[in-house]
């Protein structure tokens, strides 16, 4: 996996909702607009995880 941004600051909300899912959820799906930092919050949500819980995989899904 990729590191995550060296600099991440605000959006608690998102990424409380975001761990959240994680928690409960074998697969989660963040979708938005490009470029407002999708794969940021992401790369920074799974780093902050329990090491033991990092089975996790980052998949990138773009129209072609």
């Amino acid at each position: 996996m990729p590191n995550p941004p060296a600099v991440f600051v605000g959006r608690e909300r998102e990424r409380a909702a975001l761990s959240s899912a994680l928690a409960r959820a074998p697969l989660t799906v963040l979708h938005g607009p490009s470029g407002v930092g999708k794969t940021a919050l992401a790369l920074t949500v799974l780093a902050s995880r329990e090491p033991s819980l990092d089975e996790s995989t980052l998949v990138s899904l773009r129209d072609a």
